[in-house]
């Protein structure tokens, strides 16, 4: 990636799916779904809105927003919104 590039939507999105499999394992992120992927030119970061089930048992998928990076592609933070209504 060249000087004053940023990542696109789709990778952002990959990297924010990447994260949860390695915290959940692969059955722990169930149905994967983006909500929502908007560039936050000021601060440079991609904001993903995410829901999946995060066990086979789970009822409900869980809501998930996460900041990352739009220079390097890492996860700055990730904020659990709740079980899906």
């Amino acid at each position: 990636m060249m000087e004053g590039e940023v990542i696109d939507g789709k990778e952002a999105t990959l990297k924010v799916r990447k994260y949860f499999e390695e915290a959940h394992g692969p059955f722990g992120v169930l149905v994967f779904e983006i909500e929502e992927a908007a560039y936050k030119e000021e601060k440079k970061v991609w904001k993903i809105v995410c829901k999946f089930y995060p066990s086979l048992a789970a009822t409900n998928r869980m809501r998930y927003e996460v900041e990352v990076d739009a220079k390097n592609g890492k996860i700055l933070g990730v904020k659990q919104l709740g079980p899906e209504k």
